[in-house]
């Protein structure tokens, strides 16, 4: 019983999780339309995406210029559950290839598309960028990426359409993974925190050895009382 509680456990924690980005999503959108007249939204050349009033645009790339984070509120509060999360690695999936969700500690390095490739236990993602301010990315931080050589860097790929890819390599899913880029315009590295999420993926992604389901656990027809723990966010919701 324990297996399926825990089954129950994290599928509705993954959809909560879903849910509440999705509703992000939507006030986000929402409160850009309430700003539309104060101004338009357009990526800089950094690479990075500025939205809202023509004022925010100031305070973005000055931000980037003294090397700040631009972190939306919902990342750094995902991010910080995740310290009580359990990573997901490449042998608890099936072989193959996932659109799958991304995070990124700053609104300067945004990712508009990301593809997750399993094959034999690794993994690795294509992300698509929003600009093309960066040339390189090292997967650690800028102090470590200074000390590395060039055949540690990610090299960008540029597509057809003129825009930068980057394909690099993920030790887990829902853990935060350094990753440092190096801005054309400022030639200087920048710290940047990622993390892939789990439940973006589909669930037939998942090793069925890794999954409990009603059939691997034998249940006879019947009724049963299962006991549901809430871990992480705002610590509102419930189940009666």
């Amino acid at each position: 019983m324990s297996l399926y509680k825990d089954s129950l456990c994290k599928t509705y924690l993954r959809k909560a999780s879903l849910y509440r980005t999705r509703l992000a999503a939507v006030i986000f959108a929402m409160s850009l339309m309430a700003a539309g007249c104060g101004g338009t939204a357009s990526p800089d050349d950094s690479g990075g995406a500025v939205t809202g009033a023509s004022g925010t645009m100031g305070s973005a790339k000055e931000s980037e210029e003294n090397g700040e984070s631009m972190e939306t509120g919902e990342a750094k509060e995902n991010r910080e559950a995740d310290h009580e999360s359990e990573p997901v690695y490449g042998d608890e999936l099936k072989d193959g290839v996932y659109p799958v969700a991304v995070e990124s500690s700053s609104n300067m390095f945004r990712i508009t598309e990301c593809e997750l490739t399993v094959k034999d236990g690794s993994m690795s993602a294509v992300m698509t960028m929003g600009g093309t301010g960066y040339l390189k990315l090292y997967m650690g931080t800028g102090e470590e990426a200074q000390k590395a050589s060039d055949q540690d860097f990610v090299p960008y790929v540029e597509t057809k359409d003129g825009v930068h890819t980057f394909t690099v390599p993920v030790a887990a899913l829902d853990q935060e993974i350094d990753c440092s880029a190096f801005s054309k315009n400022k030639e200087k590295w920048y710290d940047r925190v990622l993390v892939f999420r789990s439940q973006s993926l589909p669930l037939d992604a998942f090793a069925d050895s890794k999954m409990t389901t009603v059939e691997s656990l034998k249940l006879e027809d019947g009724s049963y009382t299962v006991e549901v723990k809430l871990e992480g966010g705002s610590g509102r919701a419930a189940v009666e």
